[in-house]
């Protein structure tokens, strides 16, 4: 159980760019998200939704504001400790398919139970569940 929100945002904004040049790919964006909370992302194409994405799970980091996942500042935490918590904390469904080939749907979905070290029994059990979900 998770003490405060599971992930938050604070002004959190976005630019790239090179040189004199950049864009504002998100502006600054306030949003807490609750443990076991289902959120939604909805907008135009070019409204940030990508990037915003990438922050709350993070692959990016803010060039404005903080982004916290359980409490922790993902600024201050290394390239690898992000790695590590986003394995643990976070999980993304692409509008495209990523499935590995070589494996079946089954394997497919136990996969990142797999890296995570989820025992043989458990990942079988839950992905049967997610799978008969679809």
């Amino acid at each position: 159980m998770v003490k405060g929100p599971l992930l938050s945002l604070a002004g959190a904004a976005r630019r790239y760019g090179i040189g004199d040049k950049s864009v504002k790919a998100l502006l600054p964006t306030d949003i807490t998200v609750e443990e076991g909370e289902f959120i939604c992302v909805a907008g135009p194409s070019g409204s940030g939704k990508t990037t915003l994405l990438n922050l709350m799970g993070l692959l990016d980091l803010p060039t404005e504001g903080r982004v916290f996942i359980m409490g922790r500042d993902a600024g201050a935490l290394s390239k690898g400790d992000r790695a590590t918590l986003r394995r643990a904390v976070v999980g993304f469904v692409f509008q495209s398919l990523n499935l590995l080939p070589v494996l079946t749907a089954r394997e497919n979905v136990e996969y990142s139970l797999m890296v995570r070290k989820v025992g043989a029994d458990e990942r079988n059990d839950r992905a049967k569940k997610a799978l008969a979900s679809v």
